[in-house]
């Protein structure tokens, strides 16, 4: 299996690691990465990537796909429509609570099945209002004003 380029060993071992889980009965989240950590991010990251890696994951039996954040509601709306499996959307890079908030409307409204945030959570100046606006968000209550917390160091 060395052989084999890093991408496909990748999915040969998620493959393998799937077939475990389902005989164990274990969810299966696999989180797709396009960039690799030592490229530029943001750049780096297009819809028909991340659609790819989610369908790859898809294929080799995850029961969700965790996926970076494409940019637009748009944008995921493609990566949602090429992946069967539930969509889950990354928190991404430290940023605003209002970005946080906006994207996580607009990750929602694009069928995401649900979002992984940790860093903009426990960097939030106030964690317990963040995780309320997102639970609200989440559960399908407008927030009738914009946040006014930032995250720590914004």
């Amino acid at each position: 299996m060395n052989e084999l380029p890093e991408d496909a060993r990748h999915v040969v071992h998620n493959a393998a690691l799937s077939l475990e889980c389902e005989w164990l009965g274990v969810v299966r989240i696999i989180e797709t990465m396009i960039c690799g950590r030592e490229l530029a991010r943001e750049e780096e990251i297009n819809a028909d990537s991340v659609a790819m890696a989610a369908r790859t994951a898809y294929e080799v039996r995850c029961d969700m796909a965790k996926v970076e954040w494409p940019g637009t509601a748009e944008l995921l709306a493609r990566v949602v429509e090429a992946c069967p499996a539930p969509i889950l959307v990354a928190g991404g890079s430290l940023t605003s609570v209002a970005d946080v908030l906006a994207m996580t409307r607009d990750a929602l409204g694009a069928r995401a099945a649900g979002l992984v945030i940790g860093r903009n959570i426990v960097e939030a100046t106030d964690r317990a209002a963040l995780v309320r606006d997102l639970s609200l968000l989440v559960h399908g209550t407008p927030i009738t004003a914009e946040p006014s917390q930032p995250v720590a160091g914004h």
